[in-house]
């Protein structure tokens, strides 16, 4: 596999963002940071106290694309971009819009698109004028 597999979500007691491999123990859900983590040679172990509990709702992949800045995107980013003939859009990759269509992500293939917010911080970004 050639694209890199990350996740991200927000923290359930703080509301800060992490980012790296996506755990489900029983029906919680965990992010688990690569510097957090270590092999002993039989186990994958944790090495910080700090719980890692996400809010499901809040967890989007790595789309395995930038955008014009080296931004990573992932599901439920907010992106702006420019057609060839200019017009002008602003998406959350991969959800369905106002009217229930899904972004298809090869929609931001090509453009000179931008990561401006996400659908958890920023919704307001997706309001119709």
């Amino acid at each position: 596999m050639n694209r890199e597999i990350l996740f991200r979500g927000k923290l359930s007691h703080s509301g800060a963002w992490v980012f790296g491999s996506l755990l489900k123990i029983n029906k919680s859900y965990h992010i688990l940071r690569d510097s957090d983590m270590y092999e002993d040679g039989h186990h994958v172990c944790q090495e910080s106290d700090c719980p890692t509990w996400v809010e499901l709702d809040t967890v989007g992949q790595y789309t395995g694309m930038t955008d014009k800045n080296g931004v990573k995107i992932f599901e439920g980013d907010i992106v702006h971009w420019k057609s060839p003939y200019g017009h002008s859009f602003t998406k959350a990759v991969g959800h369905d819009d106002a009217y229930g269509r899904f972004t298809p992500l090869d929609v931001f293939m090509g453009y000179d698109c931008e990561v401006i917010g996400n659908i958890h911080d920023n919704p307001e970004l997706l309001s119709t004028k």
